[in-house]
């Protein structure tokens, strides 16, 4: 067996299998690494606006338990964790606008003309706001 045949025989062998990389783990949300810590967590994830009424909308929320907690311990009330959300995301609203007394009495006047309006339309359908 000369040099040249060594070199043949290595050549033929199969290439040593490489490992399997190993999968990269997805980077953490900052739900998951909030959550891991338990510390209460909550994110708008979505608005959507009315194009015909823009006063009208909604948010998609997302929270964690140790949110949930949180509220429990401040006081709010609810039957589902929807309903503890929606109690407390009502407040943040009504305080946020409550710094300005002007858009806060805006708001109210402007739910008392609508809600005239629709009760005038119930009676005899007209547009005709009292």
């Amino acid at each position: 067996m000369g040099i040249f045949d060594r070199f043949k025989k290595q050549q033929k062998q199969p290439a040593a299998a490489k490992e399997p990389a190993t999968p990269r783990k997805a980077a953490k949300t900052p739900k998951e690494i909030a959550t891991e810590k338990r510390e209460p967590w909550v994110s708008v994830l979505d608005t959507s606006i009315n194009p015909r009424d823009p006063r009208n909308g909604f948010f998609e929320l997302d929270w964690n338990e140790f949110f949930i907690d949180q509220l429990r311990f401040a006081g709010y009330k609810g039957t589902t964790d929807e309903e503890l959300i929606d109690r407390w995301f009502r407040d943040l609203c009504l305080s946020v606008a409550a710094e300005d007394k002007e858009l806060l009495d805006t708001i109210a006047t402007q739910s008392v003309q609508s809600t005239r309006r629709r009760k005038k339309k119930s009676v005899d359908d007209s547009d005709e706001v009292l």
